[in-house]
C-alpha cells in the first residue's frame, strides 16, 4: 500500500479540524446520547465559548491553556520535534505564533491565477526596504517620496510607478502585511521587549498599556533597521 504523501496527511488533518468545527465529530462524552440532546449540548457549549472569547481574560485563559506544552504527552511529540527543528522555546507563547506563521507561509501562501507566485513576497519586501534606505543613505535631504521616484526609474522595478512602490513599501514595513518582518520583530520582542517595557514605565512614566505599545513600536523600528542594514536572505 503506497504511503500517504505530505499533502494527503495535511488534507486529512484539515478535514478532521473542519468536522470538529462543524459539530460533525462526536466527543467521548456524547457517545450514546440522543441526537437532540447532543445538539442541545453543543449549542450550550458554543454559547459558553462565545462568552469566554468576548473578554480579554477569557481569551488569555484559552491562549495559556492551548500553548501550555506537555513534553511527555504522546500528542505533543510532533510539536516537540517541530520546536526543536525551529530552535524555538515551546514555553514562550510567541514561539507558537512564529512557528504557525512559518507553517502557513509554506503551505498556504497566496498564489496568482495560473499557479504563479504572488508578485511581492518577504524577500522582495526586504530588498525594497534596503533599496529605499540606500537611496536616502547617500543624500540626507532625500525624502522617501524622492526615493520612490528614483526607484521607479530602476529597471528592477520596471512597470511600477512611484505610487506603486510607495504602496509596496508601506506593506513591507507593516508587520500585519509582511510576515517575515513580524517574525523578526517577534524575535526582538522576545529578547528585548521586557526591558523596553520596564524602561518606558520607569524612565518615561508610561502606563503598562502604553509601555507595551512603546515596546512594540521600538522593536518594529529595530526590525526595519535590521532589514536596512543586512543583505537580503534568499
Amino acid at each position: 500500500m503506497p504511503k500517504d504523501s505530505l499533502k494527503d496527511r495535511l488534507n486529512a488533518e484539515i478535514r478532521f479540524a473542519k468536522s470538529i468545527s462543524a459539530g460533525e465529530f462526536s466527543m467521548l462524552g456524547e457517545l450514546g446520547l440522543p441526537a437532540e440532546e447532543r445538539k442541545s449540548r453543543r449549542a450550550a457549549e458554543a454559547l459558553e465559548r462565545k462568552k469566554e472569547l468576548s473578554t480579554a481574560v477569557g481569551r488569555a485563559s484559552i491562549a495559556v491553556a492551548e500553548t501550555t506544552f506537555h513534553a511527555h504527552a504522546e500528542y505533543d511529540g510532533s510539536l516537540a520535534a517541530a520546536f526543536r527543528e525551529f530552535g524555538l522555546d515551546p514555553h514562550d507563547p510567541r514561539s507558537w505564533g512564529m512557528m504557525l506563521r512559518s507553517f502557513a507561509r509554506v503551505h498556504f501562501s497566496p498564489r496568482k491565477a495560473g499557479g504563479r507566485p504572488r508578485e511581492w513576497d518577504g524577500t522582495r519586501y526586504w530588498q525594497l526596504i534596503r533599496d529605499v534606505a540606500e537611496k536616502q543613505r547617500g543624500n540626507a535631504n532625500l525624502s522617501k517620496e524622492d526615493a520612490y521616484r528614483a526607484l521607479a526609474r530602476d529597471k528592477r522595478y520596471q512597470g511600477l510607478s512611484a505610487v506603486g512602490i510607495k504602496r509596496a513599501y508601506l506593506k513591507a514595513t507593516d508587520p500585519r502585511a509582511n510576515d517575515d518582518l513580524k517574525s523578526v520583530m517577534d524575535m526582538l520582542l522576545a529578547e528585548f521587549g521586557e526591558e523596553a517595557v520596564k524602561e518606558a514605565v520607569e524612565e518615561l512614566g508610561y502606563s503598562e498599556e502604553l509601555a507595551a505599545a512603546y515596546a512594540q513600536h521600538e522593536m518594529l523600528e529595530s526590525a526595519i533597521r535590521y532589514y536596512q542594514e543586512n543583505d537580503v536572505q534568499r
